[in-house]
């Protein structure tokens, strides 16, 4: 039976038990090298069936069949070791190499993979699995690809199975996609493996639950593709993979990429990589796409779209680069949660004239920033500059927006060369902690950017804060559109450091928000030498005399606060008393613990509850202690024992107004003195 997270499923148990061993002692290459079970075998169906021997195997087109354009071979086994190397030859006519396994075995790469038809692309579907070794390579003038699918399904409609037995055509036509009949499909593994294709050519893994520890997939200018499936379908071959929906396929499988692995398209254009899966993990990885030339990006540069959660942490990162004068691509996540944490990144960069793309993040559920010892790094979705006529924007749309520490936006940093670009933040829940910040700023003249956050509710705590800057031009804007807006040892700051001609930006918050400033909070739209900005704020405002609305300027003209708010408690509202009343002397013994005989004290209220006159006031109540009778004790009625607790009927009790109570406490004890326990005179 197949499972997913077992790549030689294919084996009898003892067997597994020892490779197991084997992989980890990292002696199971040398000892498959040494023996004859590793040979390259074809199975007879499209040419002579035959044993090549090694340790550099040719396999010619004589061994396959043509068709057209297409060679198509089918091996029974097929394995490369540590050392050798797996050749195919043929007529330069030959466009696509078209390999299936059938034997039933899963495939292991540890050499070179090659051919010596210039510029021909390289299919191998093995359908009980793909391990690729520390030694693997590609020697390839086109496209590679490999996959563990049941069958390669033509332009034309016709099929080829990879299994024996099955309706197989070869056809002339080109390879359209990756067929998957059989579920779960079977593994394929990366194990330090350094593949690498030529300049604009595609190198895509296609098959169940994708593994890649250490090592590296390359594709300059072109398309690295990683699509890992849980259930049956198809998976277009080579670019439409990128138009590939999730609700095309019933499940998708795990893609985990750690060690150091680096997955890259960087090269002119920048390139595309495309992940689809179900659960994606990048831990202590590398994704890039930076674009190397002078030439803009066609468009996405990395775009990722699972079904489940993606984490990115451990020092990770995905970053679509501008290195020259050329546009970098765009950066494009879809994902159920996504969680951003240790030193991470998603990062679109621009370190000349160049303009760095967008980042759109969305994720259905949660999107976590989590940076608790950042070790001087940053963790978060970063960008780093900006073009002169098209900034740049980061977007995040979730239901749940939860910072920790980390950076949203455009960092504090040398590295902004152009204008700051936008941020946009569509939440239903913005949660900022432990000094989280969500910024655009810039240098060099740059005017700062534009922070747009749509919410029900912003709470911002922990010195954490939403803010814009420009060192030599006009401020940026922040607008927030909340419900309520809770700003707690935090700030919403949009600062301008420039000349005299500089203005401050802008901060306003909708008319429908409630906004709480507490703890030494600061809402500024403040300037150096220019003239302050204006702060706009229409709802009900809530400060305390620590905090600070703000829209001066050091040493230009003051800027302009707008406060039409419906109730403005602007610097009434007084923080409670730190010292408060010793319970030990307030709450001395209760009655029933004090008294005898049976004896307890009783509660009894009547009439209605009322609302005070006065908000400072009490609730006017008739506090009744002591009835009045001859000894000071309530009255007893005739007959009873003196020893006897106190029995009041209803005629006892005073007339009560509609909103009074009568608090009859039997208790012999004195009461503490209620003015010493709050340290009052």
């Amino acid at each position: 039976m197949t499972t997913g997270n077992d790549t030689w499923w294919w084996m009898p148990r003892g067997w597994r038990c020892v490779l197991t061993v084997l992989l980890s002692s990292g002696l199971w290459l040398s000892l498959l090298g040494a023996s004859g079970w590793a040979q390259i075998a074809t199975d007879g169906t499209v040419g002579r069936a035959t044993e090549l021997r090694g340790p550099h195997y040719e396999i010619s087109d004589e061994l396959g069949r043509r068709r057209g354009r297409n060679l198509f071979h089918s091996f029974l086994r097929f394995n490369v070791h540590e050392g050798q190397s797996a050749t195919f030859t043929g007529p330069t006519t030959v466009e696509n190499i078209v390999s299936r396994v059938t034997g039933g075995e899963g495939s292991s790469i540890n050499g070179n993979l090659g051919s010596s038809i210039p510029g021909v692309s390289l299919f191998l579907l093995n359908p009980h699995g793909v391990m690729f070794g520390p030694h693997a390579s590609l020697s390839l003038g086109g496209s590679f690809h490999v996959s563990t699918a049941d069958e390669l399904r033509f332009a034309d409609g016709s099929v080829m199975s990879a299994h024996l037995g099955g309706d197989t055509s070869f056809s002339v036509a080109s390879p359209a996609a990756f067929g998957f009949v059989r579920a779960p499909p079977a593994p394929i593994t990366v194990d330090r493996s350094n593949l690498r294709v030529g300049a604009g050519q595609t190198l895509s893994i296609v098959g169940g639950e994708i593994t890649a520890a250490g090592g590296s997939l390359q594709a300059p200018g072109g398309t690295l593709a990683l699509v890992s499936l849980a259930a049956s379908g198809a998976v277009p071959v080579g670019e439409p993979v990128q138009e590939m929906a999730l609700d095309t396929i019933e499940a998708f499988g795990n893609i985990n990429l750690s060690d150091e692995a680096q997955m890259s398209t960087s090269g002119n254009g920048g390139g595309t990589i495309v992940i689809r899966g179900g659960q994606l993990t990048v831990d202590q990885a590398v994704v890039t796409a930076d674009n190397t030339s002078n030439l803009d990006s066609p468009g996405v540069g990395v775009d990722i779209e699972v079904a489940g959660d993606m984490t990115v942490t451990n020092g990770a990162f995905i970053r679509s680069g501008a290195l020259r004068s050329g546009r970098a691509g765009d950066i494009r996540v879809r994902a159920n949660r996504m969680t951003i944490s240790d030193n991470a990144s998603i990062v679109s960069l621009n370190v000349s004239r160049g303009e760095s793309g967008d980042i759109v993040i969305e994720a259905a559920d949660l999107v976590s920033v989590s940076d608790q010892d950042s070790d001087g790094l940053q963790t978060g979705i970063l960008s780093f500059g900006g073009g002169q006529n098209e900034p740049n924007e980061v977007r995040v749309e979730t239901s749940r927006l939860e910072m920790s520490g980390g950076v949203i936006g455009t960092p504090d940093t040398d590295l902004v060369q152009g204008r700051a670009g936008g941020v946009v933040i569509d939440a239903d829940q913005l949660i900022m902690r432990h000094g989280a910040v969500i910024d655009s700023r810039s240098i060099a003249g740059a005017r700062g950017g534009m922070i747009r956050i749509r919410a029900e509710n912003v709470w911002l705590s922990g010195n954490s804060q939403i803010t814009t800057n420009a060192i030599a031009a006009d401020g940026g804007a922040i607008e927030i559109d909340a419900e309520v807006v809770r700003v707690q040892d935090s700030s919403i700051t949009s600062t301008v450091e420039g000349s005299a001609e500089t203005q401050g930006g802008n901060v306003t918050i909708s008319p429908e928000s409630v906004v709480v400033v507490l703890e030494r909070s600061r809402i500024e739209a403040e300037a150096d030498a220019g003239q302050g900005g204006i702060i706009r704020i229409e709802g009900f405002l809530l400060s305390d005399p620590d905090s600070v609305v703000s829209a001066d300027s050091d040493r230009g003209t003051d800027g302009t606060i707008v406060i039409r708010a419906a109730v403005n408690a602007l610097d009434s509202v007084t923080p409670l008393p730190q010292n408060f009343a010793q319970t030990t002397i307030v709450l001395s013994k209760p009655c029933a613990e004090q008294l005898r005989g049976g004896q307890v004290s009783s509660l009894v209220q009547t009439g209605r509850d009322g609302v005070p006159a006065d908000p400072s006031g009490g609730l006017p109540s008739l506090m009744v202690g002591v009835m009045p009778g001859s000894d000071g004790r309530s009255e007893r009625r005739r007959g009873e024992d003196e020893g006897a607790p106190a029995r009041r009927s209803a005629s006892d009790r005073p007339e009560l107004g509609p909103s009074q109570s009568v608090l009859m406490l039997d208790c012999p004890k004195t009461q503490p003195d209620r003015a010493a326990a709050r340290g009052m005179p």
